[in-house]
């Protein structure tokens, strides 16, 4: 024996909203299957009246197309208010005010072999660190003879020490003598030895303190 349940109708409302649900759901599926894309925009068609206003940014334009909506430059505006005066910076560090100088034109001659010679000497000079450049010309009577050169500072300040061998017979070289004190000094001299034979010598410096 059949029996009929007691069912409710469903309302008219309810039905036409699931007819209205079944064509969104139909018609996105529609639409996702033939999506829109620029080979489907004929050239010309989208015009500015089409785009929204400040849609655009820089970033979407070619670098050219940017440059020709810049503007001509502007004149030159006026020159502005002068700055006030800034703060005065911290004290430098003391230059050299004193330059001592010694130059010898004449030759020492005449130096007896295995003798000590002094060429140059400053003497109670203010104590004081010196950057010190000297030259000295050596001449030597004989071939093969080992001539030398010390530059010498008290108090440890250090020194600085020349070697040349005579390669002929009444030969002659230039050398330099360099030194920048280790210490504060008072005392400067350049001393001399022509070895084993007759020697001339002749120097000339220049003696810059420097602290």
């Amino acid at each position: 024996m059949n029996t009929i349940r007691n069912t409710k109708r469903p309302k008219l409302a309810t039905i036409l909203a699931a007819i209205a649900l079944f064509i969104v759901v139909g018609g996105t599926a529609t639409a996702a299957s033939g999506l829109i894309n620029g080979k489907k925009i004929k050239a010309g068609t989208i015009t500015a009246k089409q785009i929204k206003n400040k849609t655009i940014t820089q970033g979407k334009l070619a670098p050219s197309t940017v440059a020709a909506l810049r503007g001509a430059q502007g004149p030159k505006g006026e020159k502005g208010e002068k700055g006030e005066k800034g703060n005065t910076g911290a004290p430098g560090i003391p230059g050299t005010s004193d330059l001592i100088t010694y130059q010898e034109d004449q030759f020492e001659n005449n130096v007896p072999a295995n003798t000590d010679r002094n060429i140059l000497e400053f003497s109670n000079m203010p104590s004081s660190k010196y950057l010190i450049m000297a030259k000295v010309v050596m001449f030597s009577q004989t071939a093969g003879n080992d001539v030398r050169c010390i530059l010498e500072t008290n108090n440890n300040g250090g020194g600085d020490e020349a070697r040349w061998t005579s390669t002929g017979n009444s030969h002659r070289t230039t050398v330099p003598l360099l030194l920048s004190t280790t210490a504060k000094v008072t005392y400067i001299t350049v001393d001399c030895n022509g070895g084993a034979a007759l020697s001339a010598f002749n120097a000339n410096a220049i003696v810059i303190p420097v602290s």
